[in-house]
Parts: C-alpha cells; structure tokens; sequence
C-alpha cells in the first residue's frame, strides 16, 4: 500500500516495526510508541497499516488487551470479522471481566451474521428435595 511520497506504509515504520527492544523498559516504551502509531493509522482510515502496526505491538506484549482490541476493531472496519472475532476473543481470554471485549466480539459476530447466543444465559438445573429444579444462571 502506497503512501504520500510513494513510500510503503510499513517503510515509514521501519524504525519501530524492525527494532528489537533489549530492556523491558525498551519494549514498554516501543509497543507504546507503535500502539500510537497503530492508532493514528487507524484514526486516517489506514486499516491495513494499523493492522500491522498492533500485530508487530501483540508480537512484543502479547498479554496487552487494548493491543488485541484495536485490531479487532480495525479488522472488523476491513470487513476481515472472522480474524476481528478471533482477536476479540482473545481480549476475552486475557480478561473475563473486560467489557469492551464482548463488544468487540458482538460487532464481529454481526458483521459475520452470527448468532450472539454466547450473551444469551443458559438454563441451569439442580436437584432440591429430589426434584429437578430449572433457573438461569
């Protein structure tokens, strides 16, 4: 993909995108540089270059959840739902409790015309007394 002047989207990037940080203080400092960078991509309507830009971040902090969400949301903007779905539930997986996650998820599913059962409860059953009682959870 061309950029003004002719140069690659991820040329301009080269000085984040083939660095390998030596510190930890080297890699905070890099994936927050490249998840800005991966932002105003997203900001200008670059899709792919944002993409990019947060899968070289997810090489360097995998457990970043904001990293994953981002490009859930950049893929669902390419119309890539399947690959925005996967990400989302991996925000899913780092943290249960993360709400933004299952939104990313549910825009997913909606792009790919999926059922959103997975936010619909599931009936319950216990036995009280002998007899099989019915509840949502």
């Amino acid at each position: 993909m061309n950029q003004g002047g002719g140069r690659l989207a991820g040329a301009q990037h080269n000085d984040v995108l083939t660095v390998e940080p030596q510190t930890d203080d080297e890699r905070e400092r890099l994936v927050e540089e490249i998840k800005r960078r991966g932002n105003a991509a997203f900001k200008v309507r670059s899709l792919p270059e944002a993409v990019m830009l947060y899968s070289r971040a997810i090489e360097l902090h995998p457990k970043m959840i904001a990293l994953w969400s981002n490009r859930s949301m950049a893929q669902a903007g390419m119309g890539k739902f399947k690959e925005a779905k996967e990400d989302a539930e991996e925000c899913i997986k780092l943290d249960e409790g993360w709400a933004k996650g299952y939104y990313r998820k549910a825009q997913a599913c909606s792009g790919l015309k999926v059922s959103l059962s997975f936010f619909v409860t599931q009936p319950t059953y216990s036995v009280k007394n002998g007899a099989t009682e019915k509840f949502t959870k």
